[in-house]
């Protein structure tokens, strides 16, 4: 019988051990869960959602609209979306006051900008 080479080399037991945890980390129809990733990553990924987008991901799920409603999801996809800041810079020396003009929330401010926008 021939063995097919691999390009690592992993114990039967390592390879278990990855197989069990892939399997936890699989929903109930085999899907990577997207929720078990770290809220900074997540905050990352929906900074590049506008608003619209944004609250039909809220509808999906309790953990996701949780995750949406947060004021710092909207302030991140605010700076992504309107002014071209990427998410993974460094905000703390931008006067966030400022941009702040009419509304109340980064999300308010968000969807009002995004509506003049469009």
């Amino acid at each position: 019988m021939l063995i097919r080479p691999t390009l690592f080399n992993t114990s039967n037991a390592d390879r278990l051990e990855n197989t069990q945890k892939t399997r936890e980390s699989k929903d109930q129809h085999g899907n990577l869960n997207l929720l078990q990733i770290p809220t900074e990553s997540l905050t990352h990924i929906t900074s590049f959602l506008d608003p619209p987008t944004l609250l039909i991901l809220a509808a999906v799920c309790t953990s996701l609209h949780e995750h949406v409603q947060l004021d710092a999801t909207w302030r991140k996809a605010f700076f992504c979306q309107l002014l071209g800041i990427p998410p993974e810079s460094n905000l703390s020396k931008v006067n966030t006051l400022l941009l702040r003009r009419t509304e109340d929330t980064w999300k308010n401010e968000f969807i009002a900008r995004y509506k003049l926008k469009t």
